[in-house]
């Protein structure tokens, strides 16, 4: 119970709700008699001329500006209906995954995974290889020795080896063998 005299819990956060809601308003826009009412009703009249900086305003101030955007993939997925995100350097228009998806589908193969080349801090300049188990992607030359450890497609043939080695019902592309042997069905 609430005697008379005392106040709730709630009363005393809207009354300290209320005093942390201090208003600001410009001297200059207001006539004499106007200010000393707001006074009276506990609103801050300041003479300076400049409105209180919120949070905004100081999130606004303190970004960042970057000098360059960052270069997204320009290669269009059309099963996805949207452009790959994938950043690429500056001097590229496609990423290594799509370059040479769009030079076949454009009819040029002017841009060659191949040809890009880039040159470490000694001055050893590493070039782009196709990968030894899928030539479908290409890689740096300075790590091709850990991607073929943890290419996809070495993974695959591992595993297809092992379903080989514990199954013994298990044969490799047994129907290809006999899709190429049979006649066309008419």
């Amino acid at each position: 119970m609430v005697s008379v005299g005392e106040k709730t819990s709630d009363q005393v956060k809207d009354q300290d709700y209320n005093q942390s809601q201090v208003q600001h308003i410009t001297e200059d826009k207001l006539p004499e008699s106007s200010k000393r009412q707001l006074e009276e009703e506990g609103v801050q009249v300041s003479s300076d001329s400049k409105k209180p900086r919120t949070t905004e305003d100081i999130s606004n101030e303190t970004q960042i500006e970057t000098k360059e955007t960052i270069k997204k993939c320009g290669y269009f997925l059309k099963n996805r209906g949207r452009n790959c995100g994938v950043q690429v350097r500056s001097d590229l228009k496609y990423c290594f995954d799509h370059m040479r998806k769009a030079a076949v589908e454009a009819g040029n193969d002017t841009e060659k995974e191949e040809e890009i080349v880039k040159v470490k801090k000694n001055g050893k300049v590493i070039k782009r290889v196709p990968c030894t188990v899928d030539p479908s992607h290409t890689v740096w030359s300075d790590k091709l020795n850990k991607h073929v450890r943890t290419c996809n497609a070495t993974k695959k043939i591992q595993k297809l080896e092992e379903q080989q080695n514990t199954c013994i019902w298990f044969e490799r592309d047994v129907n290809i063998k006999d899709c190429q042997k049979s006649e066309p069905i008419s």
